[in-house]
């Protein structure tokens, strides 16, 4: 599994490198993520930064000794980005504990006071609009000063936070979404009082643009906020499996039958812990004593009870469905399934798809060149466009807010045209483009998909690893499948033990299952397993050699034997039999020699999955070419890939030649297209590997993108791109339908996003209305700005209808 938390590594080049992640807050758009990024990255010694907006997370890899994380944490706070160090005492564990509920308890507060005041806010200044349209006369609200004074305590109490936050980005030259409207409603604010402290001038008040604008913003960030947390409702859910106490006991084949709850964190390797019915299982470890069904379904995706019994393993926040169990603690803490999954979604949330590099581009530059756009439009109407068309001057005196003479008559005596002046109507074009811009789309586009779709995956026991790894699976044109342990159940049986000479079949059996005592390799276990059932004995071996995937070798009782494939016996130099007539179908021949002479052949039989055909049916459905490569004999490969209707094979492939067929593969030009609604993209063929063994971890290493199943080796699961929690083949389907939909997510929020931007910015600077007499106050332009970003996040938590929750 990815480790999202501190450990340290040696680069190619021998450098000691450390990754450490922070908490970021106070990020409001995608500018203030660039930003982060970059003052991360000016720090000496900082390799990589990358930071993720929905989960305020930001992962730093760095050099070992050349900076302190702590000064990293400084720097951000000290720009204005409260940051603060996770460690190893408060990962993973302590989200179920009581900083996430009180966390959550005081967002909630804090969203009930942002909507309280919004509400407020949008009712006064709505009034104000309204009576001035309906020529309507209520008592106080007529009163411009009245509004004047709403829009001071509007802007000194719920708009400070923002003003102050948008000066310390322009300050530090990291302007955000915060300078945007800071600029426009303080901006609105200093015109409005102009206009009423002198009112010759002849300019318009309009207090009820920023106070509506500063409404309609707390409105926007309650709402996104809201739909933020629904995005995370995967992790935290995740999260909470992890039970708060463990029952400890002692030895558990004694009649003490005394117990003890502590925290779980200091359950310890080794210890034994007992689950009464109906309890989830604390940390993971082994069944000693009972019998249980377990309820595996929200980790693995499976809703079927599993089975268990002594020498079981049972996993951390699963669930004990129906005896009384002891259980041999093997992992702990971080180390338990539980945590790694969550680390690894985490880590997969903060890993950003290719696709945002552009986004995250013109993020960086996105608050000045708004500014610089409402500079010129401020010029162009101020200079000559008021000039070139006059006429906008007489539309726009029928079209906008409160005006000094119209509310305020009787206070004022004045009797001035309103809203003919081109200062106040460049003022408020150029405002209403700082407001409209709207940088947060851009930063919500790819991380609220990401967010969705792997807590979707984890939730299905589906761990999709990052953003680039949607984009593999975007443009993938083959998948290739080993065969033991993937199409397969891996779980061969002996099905004949044949002698060539006068050995008999049972010291035949007992010198093979005597070699293979010391691999764990499936057809090694199944041979053990034959020999336990027939009651033999190991006999006395020393000097065990492996050769993965082709063979063992052993000094058994002072005499040489050799067991494996006939290839590799071949090149030992054995001579061997023509087994072409022991071949039946898809069964495996393991040859046995002693002291180079052949004894006899093991024959084994693994069963197919169940959805091994559905699985590769519907992957050919999809456009996909797939590939059958095993290091079976020929014969056995071609009967499972014609039962399986996979065409092209590669079969008596060595563990070492996988990653040469992958890397041949990858030289071949695009043919297949993973989904004719999909663009097609140029060069040469995107690869997947879907494999379960220490031996495919080269060529799932060397695939565009790696899948392996649940049960594989570490280093295959470290290898892998989509590691599949379940049982069943299908699983790979699934993965690739979510990939597939998460990413289309991911284009749809980065094409509003950017169209949102491209058509409401020349439109807000009024380029409609010399023709049309069309523009959009700034208040209006607010309440688009937050639509905006909740459109963005609405759409992504769509993809809950197209992958709804089959568990719950």
């Amino acid at each position: 599994m990815v480790q999202l938390f501190p450990k340290t590594e040696e680069t190619s080049s021998q450098l000691k490198t450390e990754t450490v992640v922070l908490d970021v807050h106070g990020m409001k758009c995608a500018g203030c993520v660039k930003a982060v990024e970059r003052q991360l990255s000016k720090q000496s010694g900082v390799i990589s930064a990358c930071v993720n907006l929905i989960t305020e997370v930001a992962v730093v890899e760095y050099e070992l000794g050349a900076v302190q994380p702590q000064a990293l944490v400084d720097k951000l706070t000290s720009v204005g980005f409260p940051a603060n160090l996770r460690n190893s005492s408060n990962q993973i564990l302590s989200l179920t504990h009581s900083n996430g509920a009180k966390r959550k308890e005081q967002k909630k507060r804090e969203y009930r006071w942002k909507l309280i005041t919004a509400a407020v806010l949008l009712v006064f200044s709505a009034l104000g609009h309204l009576q001035h349209l309906e020529n309507l006369t209520i008592p106080l609200i007529s009163n411009i000063w009245f509004h004047g004074g709403l829009a001071t305590l509007a802007l000194s109490i719920p708009g400070r936070e923002i003003i102050i936050d948008g000066w310390r980005g322009l300050r530090y030259g990291m302007a955000n979404m915060n300078t945007l409207v800071g600029l426009g409603t303080v901006s609105a604010y200093v015109a409005s009082l102009i206009a009423l402290l002198f009112p010759n001038l002849g300019w318009e008040c309009f207090f009820d643009e920023p106070v509506m604008l500063l409404g309609f913003i707390l409105l926007g960030r309650t709402l996104e906020g809201q739909a933020r947390n629904r995005a995370s409702d995967a992790l935290e859910a995740l999260s909470a499996l992890q039970p708060s106490v463990a029952r400890l006991i002692g030895d558990p084949f004694t009649e003490d039958t005394s117990s003890i709850e502590i925290p779980v964190e200091q359950v310890q390797m080794g210890e034994w812990i007992q689950v009464l019915p109906g309890e989830k299982i604390p940390v993971d470890g082994e069944v000693v004593t009972g019998e249980t069904l377990i309820n595996e379904s929200l980790v693995t995706g499976e809703s079927v009870l599993v089975p268990k019994q002594a020498k079981d393993k049972v996993i951390a926040g699963t669930l004990n469905q129906s005896g009384a169990i002891t259980i041999k603690t093997t992992h702990v803490g971080n180390d338990t399934t539980l945590a790694r999954i969550i680390a690894s979604v985490e880590d997969a949330q903060t890993r950003k798809a290719p696709i945002q590099k552009f986004a995250d581009t013109v993020a960086g530059y996105f608050a000045y060149g708004v500014m610089m756009i409402a500079l010129l439009t401020l010029v162009f109407w101020l200079g000559v466009g008021t000039k070139i068309y006059p006429q906008v001057l007489e539309m726009t005196s029928h079209s906008h807010s409160i005006g000094v003479q119209e509310a305020e008559v009787s206070l004022l005596s004045s009797s001035l045209s309103l809203s003919s002046s081109p200062i106040l109507l460049s003022v408020k074009l150029a405002i209403t483009v700082l407001v409209v811009a709207c940088p947060c789309a851009l930063g919500l586009a790819t991380p609220t998909a990401i967010l969705v779709g792997t807590g979707i995956g984890a939730e299905r026991g589906l761990l999709i690893k990052g953003g680039d790894v949607l984009e593999k699976v975007h443009q993938l044109d083959a998948i290739v499948f080993d065969k033991t342990g993937t199409l397969t159940l891996g779980c061969p049986r002996v099905t004949d033990c044949i002698p060539l000479t006068q050995i008999s079949s049972q010291r035949l059996l007992q010198l093979a299952a005597t070699v293979e005592s010391g691999t764990n390799h499936p057809l090694a276990i199944a041979i053990l397993e034959e020999a336990q059932r027939q009651k033999l004995l190991l006999l006395k071996a020393e000097h065990f050699q492996t050769q993965a995937g082709l063979g063992v070798s052993a000094i058994v009782e002072g005499k040489s034997v050799l067991l494996g494939h006939k290839d590799w016996l071949k090149e030992q130099g054995i001579v061997l039999h023509d087994g072409r007539a022991l071949i039946k179908e898809n069964k495996t021949l393991v040859y046995v020699v002693l002291e180079k002479e052949v004894q006899g052949v093991i024959v084994l039989e693994d069963t197919l999955r169940p959805d091994a055909k559905e699985t590769i049916t519907r992957l050919q459905e999809k456009g996909l070419e797939v590939i059958l490569v095993t290091g079976d004999h020929q014969i056995v490969a071609e009967s499972i890939a014609q039962e399986l209707g996979i065409n092209q094979v590669f079969a008596q492939v060595r563990p070492a030649e996988k990653a040469t067929i992958i890397r041949s593969l990858q030289q071949q030009k695009t043919k297949a297209k993973i989904s004719s609604l999909l663009a097609s993209h140029p060069g040469f063929k995107k690869v997947a590997m879907v494999g379960d063994g220490i031996n495919d971890a080269p060529a799932l290493a060397q695939a565009d993108l790696g899948v392996s199943l649940q049960g594989a080796t570490e280093v295959a699961l470290d290898t892998a791109d989509i590691v599949l929690m379940g049982t069943h083949l299908l699983s790979v389907v699934q993965a690739i339908d979510l990939s597939l939909a998460t990413f289309n997510k991911i284009r749809q929020n980065l094409f509003w996003a950017l169209g949102y931007n491209v058509i409401a910015i020349p439109i807000a600077a009024g380029i409609l209305l010399p023709t049309l007499g069309f523009s959009v106050s700034p208040a209006l332009a607010g309440g688009l700005m937050a639509c905006s970003s909740i459109t963005v996040v609405t759409n992504s938590l769509l993809l809950r209808r197209q992958f709804p929750n089959k568990s719950k």
